[in-house]
C-alpha cells in the first residue's frame, strides 16, 4: 500500500477476501505514508463500519482510541459521508441563489432554515491550511463504483492526498463495477 501511494495515482486497491487484514495493512500503511509527509499534512479519515474501532483497539493498546481520533484518524460511515455531502451542496446552492432570491424567499424554499450548516469534512480551512486527509481508506469501496450516485459525488468531494480502497469484492455485481471504483481512484479524470 505504501508503494501505491507513491505511484502517479498517488493510492490503490487492497481486494484481499474477508478476514485477512485489509483494515490492518491500510492503517498501518496509512500511518507510515502520513509520517512521511510534512507534518501539517492533515489528518487520516477512514470510511468505513464499526470493525475499524474494534481493530485500533486491539492491534494499538499502548494508545488510547480517542487519543488517535483527536490527532490522527477519523473514521465515519457512509451515511455520514452522504449527510454532510448533502448538507454542504445545499449551503453552497442557497449560497448561489439566496443573494437573487433574497431572504424571505430563500427561507421560504428551505423552510425556514437557513442556518449555515457546520462543514467538518467540506471545510475549505483544510486546503487553506495545506490540512486536507492526509490519507482517505475507504472501505468497502464497491459501495463507490457508480458514478452517478450520491455517494460517488461525496468521496470525490472530499479532499485528500491519498486514497487507499478496500474490498473483498472488486467486482460487484458487474464488470462494469471495476470502472467505476478506477475511475474514483483516478481522481475522475479520463483514463488513458
Amino acid at each position: 500500500m505504501v508503494c501505491l501511494a507513491k505511484s502517479p495515482f498517488k493510492g490503490g486497491f487492497l481486494a484481499d477476501a474477508m478476514g485477512l487484514g485489509k483494515s490492518l495493512q491500510a492503517l498501518v500503511a496509512a500511518l507510515e505514508v502520513k509520517w512521511t509527509m510534512s507534518k501539517r499534512s492533515g489528518f487520516i479519515a477512514i470510511v468505513s463500519v464499526l470493525q475499524w474501532v474494534d481493530d485500533i483497539k486491539r492491534h494499538f493498546k499502548p494508545i488510547d482510541t480517542t487519543l488517535l481520533l483527536d490527532y490522527d484518524i477519523v473514521i465515519f460511515s457512509h451515511d455520514f459521508l452522504k449527510s454532510r455531502y448533502k448538507e454542504s451542496v445545499t449551503s453552497e446552492n442557497l449560497c448561489h441563489t439566496g443573494p437573487a432570491l433574497g431572504l424571505a424567499k430563500a427561507r421560504k424554499i428551505r423552510r425556514g432554515n437557513v442556518e449555515r450548516p457546520n462543514l467538518a469534512l467540506h471545510s475549505n480551512c483544510y486546503s487553506q491550511f495545506n490540512q486536507n486527509i492526509a490519507v482517505l481508506i475507504l472501505d468497502e469501496s464497491h459501495d463507490c463504483c457508480n458514478d452517478e450516485s450520491l455517494y460517488f459525488d461525496a468521496v470525490k468531494s472530499l479532499k485528500y492526498h491519498h486514497l487507499f480502497m478496500l474490498t473483498g469484492t472488486p467486482m460487484f455485481n458487474r464488470f462494469h463495477d471495476i470502472v467505476g471504483s478506477v475511475t474514483t481512484l483516478s481522481r475522475w479524470r479520463p483514463l488513458q
